[in-house]
């Protein structure tokens, strides 16, 4: 995969077209927009603080390098040169170099027109061209639409840890772990 190398125009259920590309460091700004937009809404992320520029340009930077090495799978949908949805999978280290550490997370307003299915299919099809055997991801256990999700793309149930994170409003929430084996 190539920096900004153009993946697919998928139109969703709702007629909307998004572009699926690779990203670049250019998309910084559009990066910090999004994550900031996940803080703001209090959905099920890590991330619980805003970033600044110089914190989102040290994660795209970092990120590029992994694109560019072939150790991250990196997919970004965009509607109106907005970023609305990013979906990743980082490669293990060492003996783990077959495994891959799946993310993804779409802007609300842009949810359940298909956009995640998409981008799951595109992702899995990469990871399995790129030799990737298993992805792992995890998922917060009050996530419904995101284990419907995993669960409709095969993800089975590795184990679940309790009160992983908390989370504003909600208290604390456990953690599901889930894989997928692509290839023996």
């Amino acid at each position: 995969m190539e920096e900004g190398e153009i993946i697919e125009e998928f139109t969703a259920k709702d007629g909307r077209s998004f572009l699926i590309r690779v990203p670049t460091l250019e998309d910084t700004r559009e990066y910090l927009n999004f994550i900031n937009e996940l803080v703001r809404e209090n959905t099920w992320i890590e991330e619980n603080k805003e970033q600044t520029y110089e914190s989102e340009e040290a994660y795209m930077k970092d990120k590029i390098e992994k694109i560019v090495s072939g150790n991250e799978i990196s997919l970004a949908a965009f509607y109106n040169g907005k970023l609305v949805a990013d979906a990743d999978i980082i490669r293990g280290h060492g003996r783990a170099f077959s495994t891959g550490s799946f993310a993804i997370a779409v802007l609300n307003g842009y949810r359940d027109a298909g956009l995640g299915t998409e981008l799951m299919k595109l992702i899995l099809d990469k990871a399995k061209e790129a030799g990737y055997r298993i992805i792992t991801l995890g998922v917060y256990g009050d996530n419904a639409r995101a284990m419907h999700l995993y669960e409709k793309f095969g993800f089975v149930k590795a184990g679940i840890i309790p009160k992983y994170a908390y989370f504003e409003g909600k208290g604390f929430v456990d953690a599901i772990t889930l894989y997928k084996i692509l290839q023996e």
